[in-house]
């Protein structure tokens, strides 16, 4: 056993704010029994302190902790208790058992609530008062001194763990999955930290270790937790069901996705052996365009989601292309008007039902695309939660105005559309705009929602996509080609979309060309479900590798028109070039070339639009593991294509927006810098055999128009 001893002085309240825990402690095995020298002045600096700590994070709603420095505090005090509770009594009774605990010799007092879901190995498993460091051992959580300790952040943001550490040296940091045995002496001074909270920075600490994503596609939600590195630590991914009413029709079960949502965060915090409280912040990416329409006291939506390839507004928008209405929305929102976008989708809904038309007027419906439902369920539903979107996805509806990031109330009368029934607009980036997560809630504890971002910018933005003239493509259901332009609006001569990029904070907006492919994933899904030439997705490289090359055809996938750059909703699919040579072969060959053919339509709309020659192509998603489509697809370009580490780069988007508002990450520096190759393909065609292929698509292209009575 060794023992400190320190005397403690009235006068030094610097000191008594900072520690005011302990002057005299004996430390031996897995226990420590604190004999305080001057107990009544311990007592009140801990009731006054809880008392002051806790009306600020009451009625301040501050943000997550770092640390705490008597010294040198300039900015906003908070506690680092794992879950900030919204009274003050909880405050106070803890801290003064807390105090009592120490007066009296008792030992292992914590509180149940904050354990539960996290571990014993929960409460300051380093420590030194007084000079004394407490090495921490497996189980000395559950009886180490003190379960709260205080924190604070400069006004600058920036608080360097050497000027909040007495000597400066040291660090307390947790790696891996088991955190104890990683555990050091480490916080010198009178200095407290939770399990793995503290990591050198220039821009100071985080108390928490991981960031979260919820990815919800449009054939599955995931949820994915990643590390400081942007190393994917636990996922999980289920599956939701495809509605097809009626021929052109798509729809979901929007209450199926919020319980698969609540499946997927439960499953990989478990898998991750985290609780909730070790999530820094959340970020949401989604399916963009799909739209819900839901009762705002009841949480009941009206109908299943609208998705976005549904085309049952093809007789809407032609009627507003007829009315003159192009190119007012083309201008001021960047977007062509297609049945694609949220805008003509909730027209239908309202002119559906009398009922969702009433309640939209008294504002007792709301709309909202994936992201905004998952918000508002996550943060309250119909007790509080937040009625939100970012930039990325409002760009995406045909009602918001580029220049001014707002709602457009002409676009709105030409729509119909109350504007009640509308999310607040806010930066994809942002530590208070979208509240928190409720306590009874998949996390188990409050974290702040602070990221939002359409998935196709998610995508970019996981890919360090952060310059102009940097793009990149996902290939997925669709496929979908984003090239930034930085902080200008480049309107589209050539077929493409303008778009938000992001917004992080108060920062400047950076805008993107996009080039949407409807077909791509979903036309091999098709070889498999439809035509049964194979039995799982995985199949078809196999088998468009049992020939030489197509055979002479062209499969034109346009199932739900002609997107980018074309933008013809009388288009459908077909195969052209048939020969009685073609085999299943050619067919699944002719599949995957097609997503290739696609994405060099769009690419050189970019290079006519921008005026940017492509040098390289970022690739993400479910395909880019087919060799055979990522090696055609860099011949059919010219330019190499490449494949990232970490190919969650949707999901990955979502955390560095989530992380970057909360401090998580410094900067867009920082992000860049852990975006590594995997895998590169180099063009092997030449540019004679390239643009003779080429020819032919687009001669097959001509023969998919017209198909469709409009």
């Amino acid at each position: 056993m060794s023992v400190c001893h320190r005397r403690c002085d009235p006068g030094d309240w610097a000191h008594q704010w900072s520690v005011s825990r302990s002057c005299r402690h004996a430390r031996f095995g897995l226990s420590r029994v604190v004999l305080p020298e001057c107990c009544p002045h311990h007592i009140i600096g801990s009731i006054v302190e809880a008392f002051l700590v806790a009306v600020l994070v009451r009625f301040a709603r501050l943000p997550q902790p770092t640390i705490f420095d008597g010294a040198g505090f300039e900015g906003t005090a908070l506690s680092t208790a794992r879950a900030i509770r919204d009274d003050l009594s909880s405050y106070l009774v803890t801290d003064i058992i807390d105090a009592a605990r120490r007066v009296f010799g008792v030992r292992g007092i914590l509180p149940n609530e904050l354990v539960s879901g996290v571990g014993p190995l929960l409460w300051n498993p380093c420590l030194e008062v007084s000079g004394c460091p407490v090495t921490a051992r497996p189980g000395m959580a559950s009886v180490v001194a003190g379960f709260r300790g205080w924190a604070a952040r400069r006004r600058s943001g920036r608080l360097p763990v050497k000027e909040a550490l007495t000597d400066g040296t040291t660090r307390c940091r947790s790696s891996g999955r088991t955190p104890a045995a990683s555990w050091a002496p480490c916080c010198s001074g009178s200095h407290w930290c939770e399990r793995g909270a503290l990591e050198k920075s220039e821009r100071g600490t985080v108390m928490s270790r991981f960031a979260l994503a919820i990815d919800q596609g449009t054939t599955s939600t995931r949820a994915v937790i990643f590390d400081r590195e942007s190393n994917v630590i636990a996922m999980d991914q289920r599956e939701h069901q495809q509605i097809y009413p009626q021929p052109g029709w798509v729809e979901h079960d929007p209450m199926e996705i919020r319980e698969r949502t609540q499946q997927v965060v439960r499953t990989a915090l478990e898998r991750a052996g985290i609780g909730g409280g070790d999530i820094a912040a959340v970020g949401i990416t989604n399916q963009r365009e799909t739209s819900v329409v839901w009762n705002r006291h009841t949480g009941q939506p009206y109908r299943n989601a609208i998705v976005w390839q549904d085309t049952r507004t093809d007789q809407l928008c032609a009627q507003l292309e007829r009315d003159g209405y192009g190119p007012m929305f083309r201008e001021r929102t960047g977007l062509p008007i297609s049945t694609y976008f949220s805008g003509p989708k909730i027209r239908w809904l309202l002119e559906s039902d009398p009922e969702i038309r009433a309640a939209a007027e008294k504002g007792d419906a709301l709309f909202g695309n994936i992201d905004t439902w998952l918000i508002w369920w996550l943060t309250g539903g119909p007790n509080g939660g937040a009625h939100v979107t970012d930039v990325s996805n409002a760009s995406r509806t045909m009602l918001m105005n580029l220049q001014t990031l707002d709602w457009d109330d002409e676009l709105l009368r030409a729509l119909q559309i109350p504007r009640q029934m509308l999310p607040a607009i806010r930066s994809s980036s942002d530590p208070n705009a979208y509240g928190y997560t409720v306590a009874d809630g998949p996390l188990g504890a409050r974290v702040p929602v602070c990221g939002d971002l359409g998935d196709q910018q998610a995508a970019l933005v996981g890919q360090a996509g952060l310059k102009p003239g940097m793009a990149k493509n996902t290939y997925g259901t669709g496929c979908f080609v984003l090239l930034n332009t930085g902080t200008e609006i480049v309107p589209s001569k050539y077929g493409l979309l303008t778009t938000v990029a992001y917004r992080f904070g108060d920062g400047p907006c950076v805008y993107a060309l996009e080039g949407s492919i409807a077909i791509t994933g979903a036309l091999v899904q098709w070889l498999r479900d439809n035509l049964g030439l194979i039995s799982q997705s995985a199949e078809v490289e196999e088998l468009a590798r049992s020939v030489e090359d197509n055979g002479g055809i062209y499969f034109v996938p346009f199932f739900s028109g002609a997107f980018a750059p074309y933008w013809r909703a009388d288009a459908r699919g077909v195969i052209v070039g048939l020969t009685r040579f073609v085999n299943r072969g050619h067919v699944a060959r002719a599949a995957l070339e097609a997503t290739a053919y696609q994405t060099r339509d769009v690419v050189d709309a970019m290079v006519a639009d921008s005026g940017i020659e492509l040098a390289e192509l970022r690739v993400d998603g479910g395909m880019v593991q087919n060799e055979l489509l990522m090696q055609f697809q860099a011949d059919i370009l010219g330019v190499p294509v490449i494949r990232p580490v970490v190919t969650e780069t949707t999901s990955l988007g979502a955390a560095y927006a989530a992380g970057l508002a909360v401090g998580y990450w410094a900067n867009e520096q920082e992000i860049a810098q852990y975006w590594k190759e995997a895998r590169r393909w180099n063009p092997q065609m030449g540019a004679e055999q390239r643009d003779a292929l080429y020819r032919g698509w687009k001669k097959a292209v001509e023969r998919s128009f017209g198909w469709v009575e409009l």
